[in-house]
């Protein structure tokens, strides 16, 4: 029962130290390797006072286990929260871009969109502005300039009931847009969001609260196993 003292008391610990991680991280939209210092000597505390009455061999590294889990843990939480909170501004533009009306221009835009993919898939190269091509463009200015004179042309030469069809294809690719986009994003990696917040910092702090960790853990650790021959 002792044994299993020895590790609760250090477990909700490190529970609490990993919340208050991410509370910090998240609300603050900061953090500081004081805090993983702070989180190994709670540890090595809670892992010392645990097993005062036990002479079990392996508190130390109990306790370096678990400040490396609250401090990982920590980490991993406050990441998923930042990716909830941009996911959730990502869905309310999407939502926004499906429920847009499409216009003439809008139309005419898809056409000259059309226009482009047949010229470039026939090898012929077109002179777009600033560099841009079919996948960034957003507004006439930025197609390049034949394009859209030829989509002008184009759409002036319609039906007026062809005009409207062309509209109400530009609207279901907005929807088909937003439904596209909002399943695509899909869950996070949030391995490779908490590799790009690594540095040479965090592992010096974490480096040094678990050894603050195993320090204070095995503090009476010795003394109990004295005690006990």
């Amino acid at each position: 029962m002792t044994r299993i003292s020895s590790f609760l008391a250090p477990a909700l610990v490190a529970s609490m130290g990993a919340a208050i991680w991410i509370v910090v991280s998240v609300i603050g939209r900061w953090e500081f390797g004081l805090l993983a210092l702070g989180i190994g000597a709670a540890v090595g505390g809670a892992t010392m006072w645990g097993g005062r009455n036990s002479a079990f061999p392996y508190r130390g590294w109990v306790a370096v286990c678990l400040t490396l889990l609250a401090i990982g843990g920590g980490k991993l939480g406050a990441a998923w929260m930042e990716v909830r909170r941009e996911y959730e501004e990502f869905r309310l533009q999407v939502e926004q871009a499906g429920g847009m009306t499409a216009t003439a221009e809008t139309a005419k835009f898809h056409l000259a969109l059309d226009w482009i993919e047949q010229k470039e898939s026939l090898g012929e190269r077109l002179a777009w502005p600033d560099e841009g091509d079919a996948d960034t463009a957003a507004s006439p200015t930025e197609l390049p300039p034949e394009a859209w004179a030829e989509a002008t042309r184009m759409w002036e030469a319609l039906s007026e009931a062809e005009k409207a069809r062309q509209i109400a294809i530009a609207q279901a690719a907005f929807r088909a847009f937003g439904q596209t986009e909002a399943t695509g994003w899909g869950i996070a990696d949030l391995g490779e969001i908490v590799w790009k917040n690594l540095d040479m910092g965090d592992a010096l702090f974490a480096l040094l609260a678990s050894l603050a960790a195993y320090r204070i853990a095995i503090l009476r650790g010795a003394g109990a196993a004295l005690a006990n021959e």
